[in-house]
């Protein structure tokens, strides 16, 4: 590539921005990189079925699609919390207050129940914005049925 940066010589020989080609090759990545872990996955689940995949095993290619560490940050992501710095800040306090996660229906109730206190205590590390997300998210918690 004629010593010129990976990202850099693939954006002049296409002609495209760095920021497009960075975007496409993370997107192939996670893609393939998804696609032959949910097949292994899949395998392992046909080739010993008293197998338990453990939840975490199970939604790694989810969590490496949504750039997520954790179960209750992609939980949260598809009950339909589209803002990301609340999606942490509720992962964050709930894990400041000790919460045990058990399932995704599990957080819904408690998030239903306790919404309203949770806003309360992380509104002042949100931008406004987030706050407004938060907001919206709560009552349709109601309607949502993802999983």
């Amino acid at each position: 590539m004629d010593g010129r940066g990976w990202f850099e010589g693939i954006g002049i020989d296409l002609d495209i921005e760095i920021a497009k080609v960075l975007r496409l090759v993370t997107s192939f990545l996670s893609f393939n990189i998804q696609s032959k872990v949910s097949a292994i996955i899949r395998i392992k689940e046909l080739n010993y079925p008293d197998y338990v995949v453990p939840n975490i095993i199970a939604n790694w290619p989810s969590l490496l699609q949504h750039g997520l560490d954790n179960l209750i940050k992609l939980d949260l992501t598809e009950m339909g919390l589209i803002d990301r710095i609340a999606v942490i800040q509720v992962s964050n306090y709930l894990d400041e207050i000790n919460f045990i996660y058990s399932d995704y229906d599990g957080l819904k109730i408690y998030l239903i129940e306790f919404g309203q206190q949770i806003l309360d205590a992380i509104k002042n590390r949100l931008p406004k914005v987030s706050v407004n997300y938060f907001k919206e998210f709560i009552p349709k918690l109601n309607t949502v049925n993802v999983k």
